[in-house]
């Protein structure tokens, strides 16, 4: 009896021990399932990369993190910070694991939600960088997009990352050419060479080509006007500015006026920004730069640009809050960065001449009023010294020189008053200054730095450009290949498109004309043949410039002919608006097919004048016919661009109405626009408004 109570206990035992295998097996499965399958841990193999997190650890993250999706967003934030976005050990994937369930049960981070880190070197590697960039990758998409309600900018980044020790400034740092030509030191050297063969051959030219070249190895920054209209550009560094990021303070939490204050007061005491510290938010650069850059001062756009162009970053941290910190900065606080001023040679055209500048610096620590001071007055010194020995070398005495710009408007002031100063005594170095040294700056920053730029692309970029010159037969060739392909092929609609006999006609008669200048430019590449094109129309009475088409072949697309096309426009534009006494072209307007008439749903067009800060001029516009048998065009939209500080968003309606006119007048041989009843039905439209206003689209 016992024996068969005994068989029948461990058949039960038996059954019940084999389905507890059979549950946990199927348990371990869908357990395995869930980790492989789930939007939480599809985005640790996409951000930390496949099989790098131990299955074990992914076990207990999974597990850990399964409660709330706002835990998951905390995992992957401060798994990225803490690791710095490099490779680790199973052990340091533990440990990691360890400090996030510390973490977790700190009462601090329900409070707060931050992860505190000592300074912004743990944002500066390329590796957290790329780590951060696939980050974002994963929340951008539909699944986790949806999973995680990604709805605004500030939903990308859910924790907040408080920097103990920050040093902000209101500027921005432009990029070395040590990390531009990293790479590519030939294309650097051999630039300064030719530059170098283009000066007189003195020990003074030699030695002033070296500093400018060595300035901009290691590259400056540049402080923005903070005082008034700041947008909240700045740059947080810690040590040097080489290691630093952009960063942008928002109006909406305080963080703007703060800022200005301690800027005000740091400035009286001799020093360039302050110590905080701080709360920041990371987000998406390109998404950041798309949705806040046109609510930004038009007199930041270059710099801008800069930060939206620069691949090492794939992120813009946001300060969130910034506290000063209540100690003697110079006891606690080392951030070094040039101290600078430029000038150049004083040149008949009035364009700025990389190769023709002389820069000079000294390098400090921005956080120490003394050492500030005293680097300030050195560098005074150092240009009244360079000056006065000009003066004294033969070879050199009889140039010219006037002042560009500095580090900022307190350095320019400070070294316009010594040299002034200076050149009130009684000495003849002091009428050499009063004669051969300007204090009128004649360009804005953001266009010498701009033309820095171009001087060293021009040298490795594979795009050279013809201006075509109705008097040089193989130049009108060029222009007639050009027209039978990509021109042809980017307006099928005859009514659209200019006739090529026409357009060598309006090139011999601008030529005879003192107001309206109609330029024909070719993009070449390297083996000479021409990829693209743009056709434009500068006007003196409005010192406005019309691009009628800018277009690419088919074949070079997306390889930055079309930037380089639409830069040399400028550059060419701005040569005329000095010619007339102006020292830029400052409104630019572009005719371009609406959405409404692109049948083939192509708007790469309008996405590429968008990121040009173009706007919609807010008219009906109605290209008038361009001949006999054409019709006038319906459809299409005026874009425009102002190039001053206080009217990105709008343009004064004669500046728009007249140069309409101009552009009927000129460019299509409309000798009376006023009769024309395209221009007519444009002119009414304009009737009562003092500005036109530009939409984004």
């Amino acid at each position: 009896m016992m024996a068969g109570l005994f068989d029948v206990y461990s058949t039960c035992v038996g059954f019940i021990a084999d389905h507890v295998a059979v549950l946990t097996a199927a348990f371990t499965l869908i357990l395995f399932a869930r980790i492989a399958m789930g939007v939480f841990p599809s985005g640790l193999r996409q951000v930390f990369g496949r099989g790098e997190i131990p299955f074990g650890v992914t076990v207990r993250i999974v597990l850990l993190c399964w409660r709330s999706r706002a835990v998951q967003r905390t995992f992957f934030e401060f798994a990225l910070v803490k690791s710095q976005g490099k490779k680790m050990e199973a052990r340091e994937w533990r440990e990691l694991y360890g400090d996030f369930a510390t973490f977790l049960a700190d009462e601090e981070y329900g409070k707060r939600g931050e992860i505190t880190i000592r300074n912004c070197t743990h944002l500066t590697g390329v590796d957290f960088v790329a780590a951060v960039e696939r980050y974002f990758g994963f929340l951008m998409g539909s699944k986790a997009s949806e999973f995680y309600s990604i709805g605004r900018l500030d939903d990308y980044w859910h924790t907040r990352i408080h920097v103990a020790e920050a040093y902000i400034t209101p500027s921005v740092l432009l990029a070395g050419l040590m990390s531009k030509f990293d790479s590519d030191w030939e294309v650097f050297i051999e630039q300064y060479r030719a530059a170098l063969s283009e000066h007189e051959k003195s020990d003074l030219s030699t030695s002033e080509l070296y500093g400018l070249f060595s300035w901009l190895l290691w590259g400056p920054s540049r402080e923005i006007s903070w005082q008034s209209g700041w947008d909240g550009l700045c740059q947080l560094a810690y040590g040097d500015e080489n290691n630093s990021l952009p960063v942008f303070a928002s109006a909406r939490n305080g963080t703007l006026e703060v800022l200005r204050e301690n800027f005000m007061s740091s400035k009286a005491q001799g020093m360039f920004g302050g110590a905080f510290t701080a709360s920041i938010r990371l987000v998406p650069k390109m998404e950041f730069v798309r949705q806040t850059r046109f609510s930004m001062d038009i007199r930041n756009a270059y710099f801008i640009d800069k930060i939206s162009s620069d691949k090492s970053l794939s992120f813009i941290p946001e300060l969130e809050t910034v506290e000063p910190v209540e100690v003697r900065i110079a006891e606690r606080y080392y951030s070094t960065a040039y101290l600078w001023v430029v000038f150049e040679r004083d040149n008949a055209d009035a364009k700025f001449h990389p190769e023709q500048a002389v820069a000079f610096f000294e390098h400090a620590n921005l956080a120490d009023a003394s050492v500030c001071n005293f680097l300030k007055c050195r560098l005074a010194e150092k240009v009244l010294a360079h000056f006065r020995a000009m003066s004294e070398h033969p070879a050199t005495a009889a140039r010219k020189y006037r002042m560009v710009c500095g580090m900022n408007a307190t350095l320019e002031d400070f070294c316009k008053e010594k040299l002034a100063s200076a050149a009130k005594e009684d000495s003849p170095f002091a009428a050499w200054l009063r004669e051969h040294v300007s204090l009128v700056a004649c360009h804005e920053a953001s266009a010498v730095f701009k033309s820095l730029d171009d001087f060293f692309q021009e040298a490795s970029s594979p795009v050279a450009f013809l201006d075509v010159d109705p008097a040089d037969r193989l130049a009108c060739a060029e222009l007639a290949l050009f027209y039978v392909g990509a021109y042809s092929d980017a307006f099928p609609n005859e009514d659209e498109r200019e006739s090529l006999p026409n357009l060598i006609r309006y090139l011999k008669a601008s030529r005879r004309s003192g107001k309206w200048d109609f330029r024909i430019l070719l993009a070449k590449d390297r083996d000479g043949l021409v990829t693209g094109g743009v056709v434009f129309d500068y006007f003196s009475d409005t010192n406005s410039i019309v691009i009628e088409f800018l277009c690419v072949d088919k074949g070079f697309r997306n390889r930055h002919v079309g930037t380089a096309l639409w830069l040399q426009t400028l550059k060419v534009a701005d040569t005329l608006a000095l010619k007339h006494g102006r020292r830029k072209a400052e409104h630019v307007f572009c005719e371009v097919d609406s959405p409404a008439i692109r049948q083939d749903n192509d708007l790469g067009h309008l996405a590429f004048w968008r990121n040009n800060w173009f706007g919609k001029v807010n008219l009906e516009y109605v290209q008038p016919s361009l001949g006999d048998g054409q019709k006038p065009v319906h459809g299409l939209w005026l874009l425009g661009l102002s190039r001053s500080a206080s009217s990105r968003d709008t343009m004064a309606k004669p500046i728009v109405e007249k140069t309409i006119w101009n552009y009927l007048h000129y460019s299509m041989g409309i000798v009376s626009p006023e009769k024309d009843e395209s221009f007519k039905a444009m002119q009414a439209q304009l009737s009562g408004r003092d500005r036109v206003s530009l939409s984004r689209f």
